[in-house]
């Protein structure tokens, strides 16, 4: 497989994410991530979080369209643990906010 941007690399010309401009209105996102390996997940209190200024939402695997899933050979990957969470770190929900700070608030502020 081709890398397509290997030229733009070794030119110095590829651009990066601190790179581009932030468009007005844009919405910073932080993940809520699981803290063990396996569990399922019984209760999560948003109440918090969604009081903190700057907070816009949170997205939830009920919010996504269609499937909830990201494996890219085999659809056994979901991009928001439902019931369980199957791994270290698997994502449940995630924050939406007007400004990074707010993010960071509002992760102190959940309660899984």
């Amino acid at each position: 497989m081709r890398n397509y941007d290997s030229e733009k690399h070794v030119k110095g010309e590829s651009q990066f994410a601190d790179d581009l401009l932030t468009p007005a209105g844009l919405l910073h996102i932080i993940v809520f991530a699981s803290s063990v390996a396996h569990g399922k997940i019984l209760k999560v209190d948003y109440s918090e979080a969604l009081k903190s200024n700057g907070v816009a939402g949170i997205i939830t695997a009920k919010d996504i369209p269609g499937e909830n899933q990201i494996g890219g050979i085999i659809q056994d990957e979901s991009l928001l643990a439902e019931e369980y969470v199957h791994f270290y770190w698997s994502a449940y929900s995630s924050c939406c906010c007007r400004y990074n700070s707010a993010c960071q608030r509002c992760m102190c502020k959940n309660k899984d």
